[in-house]
């Protein structure tokens, strides 16, 4: 009827709450052992996903860094991410085959663009010095001539590097938009080769591409100039525009 007339307390003495643990014993160690088993699962397919795909990725890159281009599929157990991861480095690992053969074939065109001029003016000099008291003077004059034009050949190669370089540059910046029309007309025009005709041959409207003017002006300089020393008299550079 609302009122208290005894409490029972219930307690339990750590003598007990021992015992309880002893006699749970395998039960406990059996949840330890699961426990465990389930951190080596984990840790067996981090590995097989994360860690060794990483680590053959890293060896993949270190090779691409001495000249290799070996470049390893990504593991079928490997994560999503770090198959993202593989296909971006195959990207890469392209990119930089294929500059570094450009490079590699460019320094080669670009020694033996130099090697031939530098020969001729060699030659030409020691000639001078080893003849040039006794040469006649027209004789004398027509190697100073050879290698006055040799120079002057040098002194384009130089140019064209720079516009290289430049177009390099805007290329970097995506600076690419040209009136291929123009670029053409201007070279033909600053052309003056007297023993070469440039021909050119162009639609009556501009036509726009995705070009660098110095790029052009290189590129129609370098075909006029193998052309010429190759024994043609005429050149026809025709322009023409088609859809895309």
């Amino acid at each position: 009827n609302g009122q208290v007339v005894g409490a029972v307390m219930l307690s339990r003495t750590p003598r007990g709450l021992f015992v309880g643990i002893y006699q749970d014993r395998g039960k406990i160690a059996l949840g330890v052992m699961l426990i465990l088993m389930a951190l080596v699962v984990l840790a067996a397919l981090l590995s097989r996903g994360i860690a060794r795909p990483i680590q053959a990725l890293a060896a993949a890159s270190a090779d691409v860094a001495r000249g290799g281009a070996s470049i390893p599929e990504a593991p079928a157990t490997a994560a999503i991410e770090i198959r993202e991861l593989y296909a971006n480095f195959a990207a890469m690992a392209l990119r930089v085959d294929q500059r570094t053969r450009y490079l590699r074939d460019f320094a080669t065109a670009m020694s033996h663009e130099f090697k031939t001029p530098l020969t001729g003016i060699q030659g030409a000099l020691e000639l001078l010095m080893d003849h040039g008291q006794t040469m006649a003077p027209a004789e004398r004059r027509r190697f100073l001539d050879n290698a006055m034009a040799d120079s002057r050949r040098l002194s384009r190669l130089v140019e064209r590097l720079l516009d290289l370089s430049r177009a390099e540059l805007a290329i970097a910046t995506d600076n690419l938009h040209c009136d291929i029309v123009a670029v053409a007309r201007d070279f033909v025009a600053e052309t003056t080769a007297p023993d070469l005709l440039v021909e050119l041959r162009t639609p009556d409207r501009p036509v726009f591409g995705q070009a660098l003017p110095e790029t052009l002006r290189s590129v129609l300089a370098t075909l006029t100039e193998n052309s010429r020393q190759a024994g043609a008299r005429n050149v026809r550079i025709e322009i023409e525009a088609q859809e895309a």
